[in-house]
């Protein structure tokens, strides 16, 4: 008996869905210096669930236009987001006026 298996069903949630605590760590995900930022990237249909990533500050600054690309959102060390996903262009995902 054969089951046929579906793919997850994509679904963009807002990012304020985010329902895990801003990790904490001595180390960032890039290298051994201290995390500066947490980068806090979408769910996709390649990947089903958001990530998030500890960047340090000169690893963040050099991938600042990678992670708005991607739609990422990023909280500073405290919790306070610093960057927010930008608007796809031709204004789609707007809300009505």
């Amino acid at each position: 008996m054969s089951q046929k298996t579906r793919a997850p069903t994509y679904t963009r949630r807002p990012l304020s869905d985010w329902d895990h605590p801003l990790a904490s760590a001595a180390r960032a995900c890039c290298c051994p210096a201290w995390p500066a930022v947490t980068v806090v990237i979408p769910a996709s249909p390649d990947r089903p669930r958001p990530a998030d990533l500890l960047l340090c500050a000169h690893h963040y600054r050099v991938s600042r236009e990678a992670v708005a690309r991607v739609g990422a959102t990023v909280y500073d060390a405290s919790g306070v987001v610093i960057a927010l996903p930008r608007a796809p262009a031709g204004g789609e995902g707007r809300p009505p006026a």
